[in-house]
């Protein structure tokens, strides 16, 4: 799976553009299922998110469906997907301050 427009991209293609939309808005983020979540990242992607983790994939998809969409809510500040530098500016910045 490609960057987070492709993410987003994804959740319009199977039906939960509206969703997806609200998030990169400035308005209220929608909520999204565990279900759908599994769906959008598939199988494996969920499968190898969940061991980087140290979760199942259940567990993986109910954390990811709850912290998703502020995520990106908190990616697109201006209703803007950011492009791929930014976004890997972005996560190096979080890193630094993390310690990571």
């Amino acid at each position: 799976m490609g960057g987070l427009g492709d993410i987003l991209e994804q959740f319009t293609r199977v039906g939960f553009g509206n969703e997806a939309r609200s998030w990169v808005s400035t308005g209220p983020n929608l909520p999204i299922s565990p279900e759908v979540i599994a769906q959008v990242f598939g199988r494996e992607g969920l499968g190898r998110i969940a061991s980087q983790a140290g979760l199942d994939e259940r567990q993986a998809s109910e954390g990811l469906s709850q912290v998703f969409p502020e995520v990106v809510d908190r990616l697109t500040p201006k209703g803007q997907v950011p492009d791929l530098d930014s976004l890997s500016a972005s996560v190096d910045d979080l890193r630094r301050r993390l310690g990571l």
